[in-house]
């Protein structure tokens, strides 16, 4: 992470020739990726760890990546400053419901859905917003839980409230993606970007009803 942190500022001196503005939003992304993922490294196994925390971590770790993403093509579009923040704040909010419902998934989706093996968080020690959300004591979690006490844990958060409440979380963030748009001209894209983040939250919401209905 210390690399990415010293590979960011190299690169912006570097390339600060080419586009000055591109080469900040790109540096200043690396450097909040390094950040993110920082401060959720410092927090594993913390049965302490807040909502907040957890809200931080992916702040830097993924959303800054897709804010960068928008921002960059807002730049290279030569739009004005208020609709680059804009496309800014859109990315931030769509990038934390990306890696929310991720970490949802990861608690209630089944391995074969996922690709990898179910509650691989859990065993890492990153305890995600959505198991924060569901309420359940923290205290039996550690580095020495084994396969059984994993499965008891999902069980656990499957039956608690944990879905609806992230779900419920996530159209919230959706709105606030939209409501952050700038008026986009183009019909075609205006339709893309104000129906993204809504439809990915109800593909989430389609896999996990077929997780619980199962």
């Amino acid at each position: 992470m210390i690399g990415d942190f010293m590979l960011a500022r190299a690169g912006l001196a570097a390339i600060v020739n080419l586009s000055r503005p591109v080469a900040e939003v790109l540096a200043a992304a690396v450097v909040q990726l390094a950040e993110g993922q920082y401060l959720e490294t410092v927090g594993l196994f913390d049965t302490g760890r807040t909502r907040e925390s957890a809200l931080r971590s992916i702040t830097g770790k993924t959303a800054a990546l897709f804010r960068a993403s928008c921002l960059v093509a807002a730049v290279c579009a030569h739009a004005p400053a208020e609709d680059r923040a804009r496309m800014a704040t859109y990315g931030e909010k769509f990038g934390l419901i990306f890696q929310v419902l991720d970490d949802l998934l990861d608690l209630t989706a089944t391995s074969a859905q996922l690709g990898k093996p179910t509650g691989n968080d859990l065993r890492q020690g990153v305890y995600s917003l959505p198991l924060l959300m569901s309420g359940i004591d923290l205290g039996g979690l550690g580095p020495s839980m084994t396969d059984e006490q994993v499965t008891e844990v999902l069980r656990e958060v499957r039956e608690s409230r944990m879905t609806a409440d992230t779900i419920a979380y996530c159209r919230g963030l959706a709105a606030d993606a939209v409501a952050a748009l700038p008026v986009i001209h183009d019909p075609e894209t205006a339709t893309l970007l104000y129906g993204l983040p809504s439809a990915y939250v109800d593909h989430v919401e389609r896999l996990t009803g077929l997780t619980i209905a199962g």
